[in-house]
């Protein structure tokens, strides 16, 4: 995944956190800016994290391959927490109204920990790695008479390629159930922002349909299922199965809903009888 992907990502994956023990959103806000942190904490909910893109470096280990970067990140974290006359509640928590599944009264020092789980499940993201280098000083400023506004940076490094990358499907595998039928299962790809639907195709002999739209489709039960029967009929069937993503939709606005991209096929060739 280039920096383009992997910014996407981590703002699908903050946005999808939740406060542990509970089913509700962890921040309040996520986005991708340059925008100045005092704008911010004028529109938007907190917890609010802001994410930046800094400077990159080709292949800083070895200085050969030209196609992978060390990426820089901030994360501004900014926590705000009623009637917190001296900020110590923006920085350690305070008045829980919510309890103990939401974040609503949490300070920076306990938000911090979602944010370091986010970075890992980056991390299960095949090709892409990402860890957390340096916290800045936390920082406050008071908004009306009782409000502390606290927030914090943090530096990460991600190492990405150059190039746009779609995960394909993996371990597609079928097994014979007689009768001209064929149970067919695979590996979804990795969960990601863009991720749309799998899509799979058959042809007969022993070459695989090379585009999502070639040779026979196979109807799934669903956008993302891992796992389907098919009844071609006595030969040879040659599958061909590909994972579709769709890039140009908005994060904040709606979910993934059309065939932008395809990745490469994961293929079998079986014997159904």
């Amino acid at each position: 995944m280039n920096t383009w992907q992997v910014l996407r990502q981590f703002k699908y994956l903050l946005k999808a956190q939740k406060w542990p023990s509970g089913t509700k959103p962890a921040f309040g806000s996520v986005h991708v800016t340059v925008a100045p942190d005092e704008r911010a904490m004028e529109r938007f909910r907190f917890p609010l994290a802001l994410v930046r893109p800094l400077g990159s470096i080709v292949d800083p280990i070895y200085n050969e391959e030209g196609d992978i970067l060390r990426q820089d990140i901030q994360v501004t974290l900014i926590v705000s927490v009623a009637s917190d006359a001296i900020g110590e509640a923006a920085l350690i928590g305070g008045n829980r109204s919510g309890g103990v599944t939401e974040s609503s009264g949490r300070g920076l020092l306990e938000v911090e920990e979602v944010l370091f789980d986010a970075i890992t499940r980056v991390n299960g993201i095949d090709g892409v790695e990402m860890v957390a280098k340096q916290k800045s000083a936390v920082e406050a400023q008071i908004r009306g008479d009782v409000q502390y506004v606290a927030w914090r940076g943090y530096n990460i490094e991600a190492f990405t390629t150059v190039d746009r990358f779609y995960h394909p499907a993996t371990r597609l595998a079928g097994t014979g159930l007689g009768g001209g039928s064929v149970s067919l299962t695979w590996k979804l790809p990795p969960s990601r922002y863009d991720l749309y639907r799998m899509t799979l195709r058959r042809a007969a002999g022993g070459t695989p349909p090379a585009t999502p739209a070639s040779g026979t489709g196979v109807t799934l039960s669903g956008d993302l299922v891992s796992s389907v029967t098919d009844t071609p009929g006595a030969g040879t069937f040659s599958y061909a199965l590909f994972a579709q993503y769709d890039e140009s939709y908005d994060q904040d606005t709606g979910s993934p809903s059309s065939a932008e991209r395809d990745s490469a096929a994961e293929t079998l060739t079986i014997g159904v009888s």
